[in-house]
């Protein structure tokens, strides 16, 4: 039974700049539905820390279960199948297989081909891998090649979508990611002040701990100064 009082929930998180409380009604099944928020275009609901912007949800799960290697790389599944929910127990890490597998369960997500708004088909996916992983055709060509988007061709390659297809498939590495300027900086602060590990520094920006040490030794980043 759906009631209406409004809980907050306390991450803890002490930044610089003031943060409008995370509140939540809790739902049927237990669920907590967040409360005073907006959704963004993709149906989550989103928070920023630590100089970076994380799906509410996420931020949740790894402040409950904690910031590990392991939790960072992979995604939160939501066990009641409720996008807007945020209660602890009914979040759990797993690989975006099991995720996508999840929905299909809850029949949240129609299955590959199944899909009424699926342009491609099972034998045009086992193509796009094969092509993927022996040839070097850009995402770019290969979506006008098979008319959909480019980023269906990314979310193909990343596992996100039609991983039930070509299951031996090993997707291609992500090129290196542009980290955005205030990030830098926070490392900046934080390899200044002294207190913590380049790991630790890591964990807390959302980066590999390598990004830390090539902007801690000029290698990369040069040109972001510190006010």
């Amino acid at each position: 039974m759906q009631e209406n009082k409004i809980h907050v929930y306390n991450d803890g998180y002490k930044g610089k700049f003031k943060s409008s409380p995370i509140q939540y009604i809790i739902g049927d099944n237990g669920c907590w539905n967040v409360y005073g928020r907006n959704l963004d275009t993709d149906g989550y609901y989103y928070i920023s820390r630590n100089c970076k912007k994380y799906k509410l949800h996420r931020w949740i799960a790894l402040n409950e279960y904690g910031f590990t290697e392991e939790n960072q790389k992979l995604v939160v599944r939501h066990l009641c199948n409720n996008k807007k929910c945020i209660n602890p127990s009914h979040l759990k890490f797993g690989t975006p297989k099991e995720n996508s597998e999840d929905s299909v369960l809850a029949g949240i997500q129609p299955h590959g081909e199944t899909s009424g708004q699926s342009i491609l088909n099972n034998d045009d996916v086992l193509k796009i891998k094969e092509l993927l992983q022996n040839t070097s055709i850009t995402f770019k060509e290969l979506g006008e090649m098979f008319s959909v988007d480019e980023s269906t061709i990314q979310d193909i390659n990343q596992r996100r979508t039609w991983v039930h297809i070509g299951k031996e498939f090993t997707p291609r590495p992500k090129k290196d990611r542009v980290i955005a300027d205030e990030t830098v900086k926070k490392v900046k602060e934080l390899l200044l002040e002294g207190k913590y590990l380049q790991k630790e520094i890591a964990l807390m920006c959302g980066i590999d701990r390598k990004r830390v040490s090539d902007i801690n030794t000029n290698k990369k980043y040069k040109n972001v100064k510190l006010l």
